[in-house]
């Protein structure tokens, strides 16, 4: 991504969460992290990532800020729980938050919580979202896919499903079914929507893969949280 973008961009700099700056420079222990948790395949979808000179990397803090013009303020806000290292950003002229990951993926007008291996935590999740909630934005920004103007609704949509998943991956650990967990979380997407609703076969998909997904990530963290 960025790595290679910059050759072609000689005066840019990449603005990343300070705890994310030293594995821009030296990618490889992100590399072999993301190989373990989605394996070796990844590679041919991704690609390797190029590491960025530290002269070229811009390190943000929580509610760090970046003025473009005298209209337009970037505010950055440290957002952990999809990951220790998510950035949401607030942006004056609108009114609007652009949420990574951390408010999830909206496609094709289904909200899908992101919940990936291998640094998911539910509470922190929750409480970045609470804090989103009082930012009052009037469009919120998602990373996957388009925008919407109903922030508030789907905000608060994303804390409701990521308790209720918790609550699904607790019944499945006492039950010893964790293995059938992913299902059961993409049956419940499901089942809240409109049969007569028409999907593309690879919307569809796309939705089903993430949620597997995070099921992985919902039982590592239950397991660490348990020690089991």
């Amino acid at each position: 991504g960025a790595g290679l973008l910059l050759r072609d961009m000689p005066q840019a700099k990449v603005v990343v969460h300070h705890k994310g700056a030293k594995y821009m420079a030296n990618p490889a222990k992100l590399m072999a992290g993301m190989i373990a948790a989605l394996g070796e395949e990844t590679l041919v979808t991704w690609g390797e990532m190029v590491p960025i000179e530290w002269h070229r990397l811009q390190a943000i803090q929580d509610n760090d800020t970046i003025k473009l013009s005298d209209g337009q303020v970037l505010r950055f806000i440290d957002a952990p729980g999809h990951a220790p290292h998510e950035l949401c950003i607030y942006e004056s002229r609108s009114s609007g938050v652009f949420t990574g990951d951390a408010a999830g993926a909206y496609v094709n007008g289904i909200l899908v919580p992101v919940t990936p291996l291998p640094d998911f935590d539910l509470e922190l999740s929750i409480n970045t979202l609470r804090r989103l909630i009082k930012l009052n934005a009037t469009t919120i920004y998602f990373s996957h896919f388009g925008t919407s103007d109903k922030v508030q609704e789907l905000l608060q949509l994303n804390i409701d499903r990521l308790q209720l998943w918790g609550d699904m991956v607790v019944r499945a650990a006492m039950d010893n079914e964790l293995d059938s967990v992913g299902e059961r979380m993409v049956a419940q997407v499901f089942s809240g929507l409109d049969a007569a609703r028409e999907m593309e076969s690879l919307i569809e998909n796309f939705i089903k893969d993430v949620i597997l997904g995070n099921a992985a990530g919902y039982v590592k963290y239950y397991q660490e949280k348990l020690g089991r």
